[in-house]
């Protein structure tokens, strides 16, 4: 940490993608195991033409996000160029009232996004567990090592709501508390929760939790789905998309559903779009 950190402070911001480029393939040879599992992951949920140049160029952006977020913890920042789309739908959702919900989906790092919603002027609270930030889910670094790399996402972001691991639902009633007074809270949606709903995901039966569906239900909040890729180094666009429109009055285990049915569905869209932007194959479990 200390390294990178003294290391980001004298780095030029024009070179992030060539440094991070190095570091991929130099993380690639030390631990040969990642890239194979990495590889054997895109040949079963893809099957691309090739997977090794893939998985390659997935690691290089890794990289190129890890190396940024650390140059954000300096006074001088990081700033890629980033375009954002789609913000008539957010605005359409504040129109109404009743809060919104940001449905997120773990592409371009963790930065990029919460960064296109600042520099737009949108206030926003993010949910997260105790163990975000990206070291492990040992007690030392939740307490210590992770919450120093959350530096730069917390800088764009109005608030953070933590999911306690004492397992108190008080973070519930803060999550409704923002919502009605209409605010944006955001939510990434590629992790299991409490109540989970298996639907076919990249050839595959995987579980997506209720809990950002759930939320809309109980509070009328809009649910919208978000999400980012490269447009080449140092360059991004963010997309925030329709919002999903829930059958509740079908019951809510078929609300549930029908709301992660269309989630997973956009998911796997811009996952084979963007294959390389996901950070499914070597950061996040799979759903």
């Amino acid at each position: 940490m200390s390294g990178g950190w003294a290391f980001a402070a004298v780095l030029p911001q024009k070179a992030v993608p060539a440094v991070a480029r190095r570091a991929a393939l130099t993380a690639l040879a030390l631990c040969p195991a990642i890239r194979k599992r990495g590889v054997e992951e895109l040949r079963r949920r893809l099957d691309p033409p090739d997977p090794h140049c893939l998985f390659l160029e997935h690691y290089k952006r890794r990289y190129e996000h890890v190396l940024g977020r650390i140059l954000d913890t300096h006074g001088r920042g990081w700033h890629p160029e980033i375009e954002l789309t789609g913000l008539e739908h957010l605005r359409r959702a504040q129109a109404k009232g009743q809060g919104t919900i940001l449905w997120g989906m773990s592409f371009c790092g963790s930065v990029i996004a919460k960064a296109a919603l600042f520099r737009a002027g949108i206030p926003v609270t993010h949910l997260s567990t105790p163990y975000h930030g990206g070291f492990s889910k040992s007690l030392l670094a939740a307490r210590i090592l992770n919450p120093w790399n959350l530096k730069s996402e917390n800088k764009y972001l109005a608030g953070r709501i933590v999911i306690p691991m004492s397992g108190s639902m008080e973070y519930l009633r803060l999550l409704k508390r923002r919502l009605s007074n209409n605010g944006c809270v955001s939510i990434m949606g590629e992790h299991t929760g409490r109540q989970n709903v298996s639907v076919p995901f990249l050839c595959k039966e995987e579980r997506f939790a209720t809990g950002p569906a759930n939320l809309a239900r109980s509070t009328g909040a809009s649910l919208l789905t978000i999400q980012s890729f490269r447009l080449g180094p140092g360059h991004y666009r963010v997309v925030v998309e329709p919002p999903i429109e829930t059958p509740w009055e079908e019951g809510r285990s078929q609300g549930f559903r029908t709301a992660i049915e269309e989630f997973t569905r956009r998911l796997e869209a811009h996952v084979r779009e963007h294959p390389a932007d996901w950070e499914g194959w070597s950061v996040l479990p799979i759903a």
